[in-house]
């Protein structure tokens, strides 16, 4: 087919993107995560959280394979129980890829308060939920 669309093409664009034109949606317009970039601020001022993006799940994503999979795989040649491993490398590599990701990667704010709050219970909560899954025999291993 050539470069034209068929009318009855152009109408099914048209009906499926009309709710999108009255947000001001167009084909080009840049994503943020999964909203329009021109709807971030609209939802920082309503809830006051920035939205959470594709860069930050490829964060946390690696943070958990690093902490979760390679270094406990790597430090079992060295006798440190898998465990163990888990349990102290995996909590601040999460904490620290939330952190991050919310503070430097979603909204540019930086160090402060705030992300330092953020790193400190994501590691307390992880270390929490770790150490009775690991060593009270909760885990199903």
């Amino acid at each position: 087919m050539s470069g034209k669309k068929s009318r009855k093409q152009k109408q099914a664009y048209d009906s499926v993107a009309g709710s999108k034109k009255k947000a001001g949606c167009t084909p080009e317009t840049k994503l943020h995560g999964v909203i329009t970039e021109a709807m971030v601020p609209d939802q920082v001022k309503r809830s006051g959280l920035y939205p959470f993006t594709f860069s930050s799940a490829l964060v946390l994503m690696a943070a958990a394979l690093v902490g979760g999979v390679i270094i406990p795989w790597q430090v079992e040649r060295f006798g440190i129980a898998v465990e163990l491993s888990m349990t102290v490398v995996l909590p601040p590599l999460l904490a620290a890829g939330l952190a991050i990701s919310r503070y430097f990667i979603d909204s540019k704010r930086g160090v402060c308060r705030g992300f330092w709050i953020t790193f400190c219970v994501t590691w307390a909560v992880s270390v929490i939920i770790l150490y009775p899954l690991f060593f009270q025999g909760i885990a199903l291993t």
